[in-house]
């Protein structure tokens, strides 16, 4: 089995030679070599919109096992060559979100942030991917949409996790990892990267909360009924892989 991170491993945007179409080359080469994939990714809709429709079409020649743990492990799917089997989801309430979000707002308000404080790329990003709703439709409800249009670009929503843009400067970066970290961190994960943050529920096993990516991981072991001696796992270490 071989388990991979997808952005900062398998994908570079800033780097034409790790487009979307060098990691589906990477990802069928290994798996018509029969070897078995799981792709433990941060992404949910756009992944599924993007990649998933690809690796179904491999996976007719293909008599390997292929999962996607979306959301860092929020939930975990496999991927056949006619459909996709849904083997366990944490996904989020409407409870969940509107909670996490009037965290937001009061931690937005209390450090005086404007539209301008937040990271460019990121805001275009979510700008980009609201401007055409029409293409995310099948992958996030209108519901989910809506809030995360009112946003500007700041949030964008999925059942699975909510991102959000980071502020700019470091200290105010920090800060605002720090308040909402405290008011949410004891239902949900605040993880990401130097642009986004990623809120997704906690996993709890036996009353102990789990790390998502290695639930994910060790599940798709048992069901192939192999070893942790079987795995080699790829990430972009130390950005949580």
């Amino acid at each position: 089995l071989l388990a991979f991170d997808y952005d900062g491993t398998l994908f570079e945007s800033s780097q034409s030679k790790f487009n979307h179409e060098k990691a589906l080359e990477l990802i069928t080469l290994v798996l018509l070599e029969g070897f078995h994939v799981v792709i433990i990714t941060a992404r949910d809709a756009s992944f599924r919109k993007e990649m998933i429709p690809q690796l179904q079409k491999v996976m007719v020649h293909s008599k390997s096992r292929c999962y996607l743990g979306g959301a860092n492990g929020t939930y975990l799917t496999e991927i056949l060559q006619n459909k996709l089997r849904r083997i366990y989801s944490f996904f989020l309430t409407i409870d969940d979100i509107k909670s996490i979000l009037e965290n937001y707002d009061k931690i937005v308000k209390a450090l005086k942030l404007k539209g301008k404080d937040f990271i460019k790329k990121g805001v275009f990003t979510f700008q980009t991917f609201l401007s055409n709703e029409r293409q995310w439709k099948k992958f996030v409800s209108n519901k989910l949409l809506n809030i995360s249009s009112a946003y500007g670009g700041r949030i964008f929503i999925e059942k699975s996790k909510i991102s959000i843009v980071l502020p700019k400067k470091s200290k105010q970066q920090k800060r605002f990892i720090q308040l909402l970290s405290k008011q949410i961190s004891q239902k949900f994960h605040v993880k990401g990267d130097n642009t986004f943050i990623h809120i997704s529920t906690k996993i709890y096993k036996q009353n102990k909360v789990v790390d998502n990516k290695l639930f994910a991981l060790q599940n798709v072991l048992r069901i192939l009924k192999l070893s942790k001696h079987e795995v080699i796992s790829f990430g972009d270490a130390p950005q949580g892989n």
